[in-house]
Formats: structure tokens, sequence, C-alpha cells
């Protein structure tokens, strides 16, 4: 009996599982909520969410990944346990997964991700880095001589990789996303309005009316005011909006343009010939395909799902791992295990 094949993105938002014959199978947010006194769980992923910002002192949200890596182990852990459970609950044999993450990992980190999965509840474990797996989850040939390069804006991470003949020939990671653009919102509210505001208030606000061009909308913002402490609501135009995020975004310009220049010029004559592929939650922002093409004067373009993409092409690389440049992990080849108590 093979068991199942799952491919999984591990985001710092929202985990994505599919499979090679069904697509996707499960999308939730990568949060959940637990008892402060006792840690107990009591609501996993959408349900956790909606209690964002509204919990008792009795309650607390916790996101165990931070920036794209694991910063809670036990509760990433758990997480993932009910999520496996979840889309393998009627099988016999345990699943065998793929698992995206950003490249640059430290081995600690990739130690922390390859255990917490195995623990899950996986038989065995591989990993691929996003930007790959968001480019073959779009249909690309990594295995041919033929250079592709994809950029993935994830909610913690922003990731850059171009490959060819089944490797990484170049590979950034920048640990700026998403998020990072929802921070930048808040402080600007506070500093150039006096208004505290909250993520999602932040995250409505980018999605509505933000971007990074020119667009004749504005959005009300509602929060508390900072001198009097009561409710206020305050207009914010789009151009604001623009200006809030300017300072994580040239971070985000920054990686794309150090990926390309460190690719070799026969590879990146292989990316104009075709597109640089954009994926991921984040490259939903209005106008950051096509600015991104005209600040590197590269042709670029959003993928079908950026969303799910990655996820997708985890599934896919199954197929094809064995000519890619990556490693099938097999825990029991650790002497310890990153949640044993050490002294």
């Amino acid at each position: 009996m093979a068991g199942m094949d799952i491919g999984l993105d591990l985001g710092t938002s929202q985990i994505v599982m599919a499979t090679p014959q069904k697509g996707v199978v499960l999308q939730e947010p990568m949060m959940m909520a637990v008892e402060t006194a006792t840690d107990r769980p009591i609501a996993f992923g959408k349900e956790a969410a909606e209690m964002i910002g509204r919990t008792p002192d009795s309650i607390t949200v916790i996101q165990p990944l931070s920036r794209g890596v694991i910063a809670d182990y036990d509760h990433a852990e758990q997480l993932l346990r009910y999520f496996l459970h979840k889309v393998c609950r009627y099988k016999i044999v345990k699943p065998r997964v793929t698992v995206t993450i950003p490249s640059r990992m430290t081995e600690v980190e990739k130690r922390s991700v390859l255990e917490a999965v195995h623990m899950a509840g996986a038989r065995r474990v591989s990993l691929v880095e996003k930007a790959v797996a968001a480019a073959i989850g779009d249909g690309a040939d990594v295995t041919a001589a033929q250079g592709c390069m994809c950029i993935h804006l994830g909610a913690g991470s922003t990731e850059v990789a171009c490959v060819a003949l089944g490797g990484v020939v170049t590979s950034v990671s920048q640990r700026t996303g998403s998020y990072q653009l929802d921070e930048a919102i808040v402080r600007y509210a506070r500093e150039k309005f006096s208004l505290i505001i909250g993520d999602r208030m932040a995250e409505e606000a980018k999605i509505e009316a933000g971007g990074v061009l020119p667009r004749a909308m504005s959005f009300r913002l509602r929060g508390r005011d900072v001198l009097t402490g009561l409710p206020r609501a305050q207009e914010i135009t789009s151009a604001q909006l623009r200006e809030a995020i300017a300072e994580p975004l040239s971070e985000i310009l920054g990686a794309i343009c150090e990926a390309m220049e460190a690719t070799p010029p026969e590879i990146l004559a292989d990316v104009l010939a075709s597109e640089v592929r954009v994926a991921g939650g984040g490259a939903r922002l209005f106008g950051f395909t096509e600015w991104v093409s005209k600040q590197t004067r590269t042709p670029c373009r959003l993928v079908d799902e950026p969303e799910q993409v990655t996820a997708v092409g985890a599934a896919k690389s199954v197929k094809v791992l064995s000519r890619l440049s990556y490693d099938t992990y097999d825990i029991s080849q650790f002497s310890y295990h990153m949640s044993d108590n050490v002294v």
C-alpha cells in the first residue's frame, strides 16, 4: 500500500495542503487558540482566526510561525497533527509529505520543520523551496536546460529563485512579506493620524485601497485615538497607503534585484524570452506584478491561484524529486529530537 503523497505549503499566515490527484484539499489559517492557564487547545484554523483581537485574558491566539520559519515548535506540531489528521483520517498508511520552505534556512530551522511534520504523522518528509514549488505548480519544467525564475511573496517572507536542470541556480530570501506591509500601515496610522488600529484593519485597508500603483480610492480606518482613548474613524487615501508601505516594498524589490544580479546572463536571457512567475498571497497587492516588471525591465506574470500554486507544486514535485537537488529525510538518522529536553 503506497499511502498518500501530500504537498504542504507551510506559511506564516496559512497552511495549504494538496495531493497530485485532487489538488488543494485543505487551506486554513496557521493559527490555534489555547487556554492561557493550561495551554489546552480549544480552536484551530479558521475558528481561531476569528478570535484575533477579541479574546479575553483566559484565551490566547497563537501563530507558531514567524517570517516563514517555526518560532513555537510545540504548537506548530499540534497544528500540523490536527490538519494532517483532518486530511488523512481514513488512511492506514502514514503519508509522504513534501514541505515548502524559504531558501537560506539554517540547519536548525530545517530540522525543526522536518521533525514537526514527522511527529505530526508523516512517514517521510522532503523539503523544496517555495519559489521552486510555485514554478512547478505553474507548469514549469524545472529539469529542463532553459532556466525559469519565480517570485513568491508570502505573509512573512519573499522568496526569489532561478531554476535550471533540476537545481537552484540563484536563490534569495528576504524576511519581509505581507505582514510587514500591514505593520507599516499600523505605524503610519499612529504617526500620521494619532490613531491606533489593529493588523486586521490594516490588512483590509491594504486590500481595499492599497497598492503600488496609483488608484483613486480611499478607506475609512477605525480605531482608538491616541490622545483621548476614544473610538475614532479616519479616511486614508490610496496615495497615503502607498507612502506607508514604501519601505518594506523597497526591501522586497531589493531581494528581487539581488537575485537577478547573481543569475548567470545565459539564464537571464531565458527569463527575458519567457516571463518571471509571481506567486504567493501577497502578490495580489494591486499593481504589484506590473510594478516589478517596470522596475526590473523584465516581463512578469501573476500565476493562477497564487495562494495555492505552491502547495500544488509541492505535491507535483514528488514525481520529479529524484531529478531535483533535494534530499529526502528519515528522522531516525538523528540521534536526538528537537522536542527532547536538553539539560
